[in-house]
Order: C-alpha cells, then structure tokens, then sequence
C-alpha cells in the first residue's frame, strides 16, 4: 500500500474514473422514481401527447447526465498546509474548503459496486456539522487511505500513552511492544462467525416481534380477501382447542421468525466486525452488503455508555455505545454501536478515554432514593383505583383485568429500574448504573458537560432529594431521585471544571 508521502495532495486530484459509473446510476434511479408517476398517470388517463411528453422527459434526463459527467471532469480537490479544497461546478463554479484542524473523522465505505473496483467511498466529517462537508463517491484504497493518514498527521501527533494504547495493548494482547505512532492501532474485538452468531440470537428481539406480530394481525384481517373464511372454519372444530393451538403455534412461529430477522440483520450489519483502537481514538469496520469504516476520536467522544440484556448476560456479551459530539440533525448517526464485547474490553475501553478501569455493580456507591419507586406506586395504585370503580359501574371485567395486568407490569419495570439505578461520583467521572430487565451503564467525564438541569419538585423538596438531567454535545443523561445536597455537590464540580478545566472537550 502506498504511503501518504507517495501522493502530491498540493497538485489538483480528480476521483476514481468509477464514480462516473457511481454517479450515473446515482442520477439514474433519482430519473427513474421521478418518471414512473408520471408513466402511471398518462397509462390510466390516455392522455394524447403522452409518448412526447416522455421523449421530453428522456431528453432531459439524458441531459442530466451529460452534465454530471462534465461536472466529474471539472471537480478536483487539493490539500494545502491547513486546508482542504473542492472545486466543483459546470457553469458556476464553487471553491469549498475545510480547515484541516476542524476535520473529525475520515470514513469510508464500499457498497458491492465500490468493492468490484477497489474503491472507497469518503466522507469527511467536522465539528457540529449538520452534514458530511466533503463527500467523494469514489477514490483509489490507497489514496484514500493516505488521505486520512495525512488529515490525521495534520491535525498534529498524538501521543499514545496520552490515550491508554499502551495499557490496552497489555492487558488484552500481552504485548510489550511500545507503541508511540498515532497511526499503529491495536485490535480489540474481531468477531467471528460464533461470535456474531451468538450476537444475532442475544439482540433484543422485541422489535422484530412486534414487527410480525403487526404483520400477522393485518394478514390474519384480510383472508377474508383471499376467500379464506376463517371464523367459518373455526366453527367446524372445538373452538377452544382450536384457538389454544393456533395461539401456540402462532407464538412459537412468530418467536423463532423474529431470531431470524435478529441474526440476518446482524450478520447484514456486523459482518467481519473489527473494533480497533489508535492513538487518536477509535475506529470500526463492518457490513455484508456495503462495508463501513468509521472512525470516532477520543475528543469527539462525550460520554459510553455500555448494556447487557437478559440473554447477552448468559454469553458475557455486552454492547457499547460511543456517543460524538454533533449537531441535533446527525445526533443517531454519531452514536456507534459495538456489540460482542466482553468485561475486560469495556474496562480498557473506559481506562483508555477517561482513566476509569471498574465498572461492576459493587462500583455502585449511592442509590437513588425509594422514593423513585414509592411515590410512582403510589400514582399508579389511584389509577388501579379510579379505573376498578369505573369498570365495575361499567361491567368491563374484561378490560380491567388486562388494565390490572398492565399496571402490574409497568410496577414490576418500576422497581427493577429502581433497583439497578445508582451512581458513583469521584470529582472527575460521574458513573450512572441503570436498566430494568438487564443492566446499563453510562461514564462522562466532568468537564464534557455543557449544562445541568437541576430541579427538584415540592414532593422532593420535603425529602431533600433532587434530579439532575446532565446535557452534553452528544445527548442528555437523567439522575432521579438523588440527594439534594450530592446533586448541588456535582453542579458545584461542574462550574469549577467550566471555570478552570482547559482539555479538549471537542
């Protein structure tokens, strides 16, 4: 692979010949969706003068790409001491530039088309963009490869003990090789087929149940369509047996449907999955169908934020979420999901960005307070009440019982939240424990938080508790129910860490 060295970036570079192909179909599907509802209303309205009306519509279309290949020819890009530039335009010409120190992140993905030809598609990120600034739909792998390498040398030489690379290296690899280039990276997670099978059969499949269930509903409403008379049929047979078998059928059905929709998505997703770490932060690579490189640096990283459920506990698995900075357009798309982690990946991870290493329950140094779950109780028992009064005067038995069965459920949710939920604060990290059915974690470091929403209601006033709801460049965190004095402890932390706390937050 060449290097960045063997690329002149001050002498104007045009894109891979393939994103001519890349942007042909690109503007060929945009035509063909536009000219389809035009096809249908002249095929049901017979009108006269349809066929030149879409030879008009071809004319044009033709003309249009005509003129992205044009414009393909006239764009090029360069990189001087501090900037990147694009020239682009047909008749207008347009000079955009990004300050190298602005840049983020450089990703690349390759769709099955981008892989036939040994192409990346780029995309350069900076701070708070509501958008990707610079995106080339096709460069050489090792071009590209040295475009990032020199953005990242650009933006300055990181230090890889600054960030914890050393220590991962040897408490996951052994290794004793120092490692002092912000290019070399060491490998955290490679997932294997095992792995990501066992990642597909543990994801949280209520979302592909509901899916199918809704499917099954609506299928099931409209045989009567397909001169299929169910209720008719039904009546031919013991209407009790025949519903408890085709409730159970259905269910085994729909369950073992909804782990396979979990396992394709994942394998879709999560393929050749690589989590890597560097010296300036981390990358993942991954997917079937178009594979992703992406990479998050640790200053754009706000807070992680780590999960298991009740079937990744059995495995030891657990997924880790790295929240970036970024405007509120593109907050779901600088949240990166890596699953298949183990304990001791999460540790290092924690170690590596904010210098926490423990993350167990028994870190668990204060609750929230009981009154979390009493004073919800209490809500919720008035409302058992009131609706009990009013489906007795009514006669829906029925219906209350599923309301009493609801209720019951959502008191359940209550108390495991309220059980798990905790904090540990050390003047620096502030460490949230959390989740009903499983376990969630969540550690930002102080001096990432933009605000703190400090409120506490008459009921809590009288208790002395307060909640805090701590806002950052990546999204808020919530703290019910904890001390009023701990609360007004961490807020006063807090403006200390605005006032004199100079790092990178971004």
């Amino acid at each position: 692979m060449k290097k960045s060295s063997d690329f002149d970036f001050s002498i104007p570079q045009r894109q891979s010949h393939i994103a001519i192909l890349l942007i042909l179909l690109k503007r060929g599907k945009v035509i063909l969706q536009q000219l389809l509802p035009i096809l249908v209303v002249i095929w049901l309205g017979g009108k006269q003068g349809g066929l030149y009306f879409v030879i008009a519509f071809c004319i044009f279309a033709a003309l249009t790409l005509v003129y992205a290949i044009i414009n393909f020819f006239r764009t090029n890009f360069y990189v001087t001491d501090d900037e990147i530039i694009l020239n682009t335009g047909v008749f207008n010409r347009k000079k955009l530039s990004i300050r190298l120190d602005k840049v983020q992140t450089v990703n690349f993905e390759q769709t099955i088309i981008h892989r036939i030809f040994d192409v990346y598609r780029i995309n350069i990120d900076t701070a708070g963009s509501s958008k990707d600034e610079f995106v080339f739909q096709a460069l050489d792998i090792d071009k590209a490869k040295a475009i990032q390498a020199l953005v990242m040398q650009k933006r300055g030489t990181i230090k890889a003990s600054d960030y914890g690379i050393e220590q991962a290296s040897s408490e996951l690899y052994n290794q004793d090789e120092s490692i002092d280039s912000s290019t070399k990276e060491v490998s955290i997670l490679k997932l294997s087929p095992t792995q990501l099978l066992k990642v597909g059969l543990t994801e949280n499949h209520i979302h592909s149940f509901g899916v199918i269930i809704a499917f099954f509903i609506y299928w099931y409403q409209n045989l009567k369509d397909v001169g299929i008379d169910v209720d008719e049929y039904s009546q031919e047979l013991d209407y009790q047996s025949f519903m408890e078998n085709f409730i159970l059928v259905s269910f085994i059905f729909i369950i073992i449907i909804a782990i396979l929709i979990s396992v394709i998505r994942s394998v879709i997703k999560y393929y050749d999955l690589q989590f890597l770490r560097s010296a300036g932060g981390f990358k993942i690579i991954s997917g079937l169908i178009t594979k992703r490189e992406v990479a998050a640096q640790d200053t754009k990283i706000q807070y992680i934020t780590w999960s298991q459920n009740l079937l990744q506990k059995y495995v030891n698995f657990f997924e880790l979420t790295l929240s970036q900075a970024s405007s509120s357009e593109v907050s779901s798309k600088q949240t990166i999901a890596i699953p298949g982690l183990t304990a001791a990946n999460i540790s290092v991870i924690a170690s590596s960005l904010f210098g926490q290493t423990a993350f167990a329950d028994e870190d668990k140094t204060h609750c929230v307070d009981p009154a979390y779950f009493r004073r919800f109780t209490q809500i919720i028992i008035g409302i058992l009440l009131i609706a009990t009064i009013f489906a007795f005067y009514f006669q829906l038995l029925d219906q209350l019982l599923i309301f009493v069965l609801v209720i019951g459920f959502l008191v359940l949710n209550r108390y495991l939240k309220y059980r798990n939920l905790g904090y540990s604060f050390d003047g620096e990290r502030l460490k949230i424990f959390g989740g009903a059915f499983g376990k969630k974690y969540a550690l930002l470091p102080i001096y990432k938080i933009q605000s703190i929403a400090f409120t506490n209601s008459p009921y809590q006033q009288r208790l002395s508790l307060c909640s805090l709801t701590i806002y950052t460049a990546a999204g808020a965190l919530h703290l019910p129910y904890i001390s009023e004095q701990i609360g007004k402890n961490i807020l006063d932390t807090f403006i200390d860490k605005v006032e004199t706390d100079h790092r990178k937050w971004m």
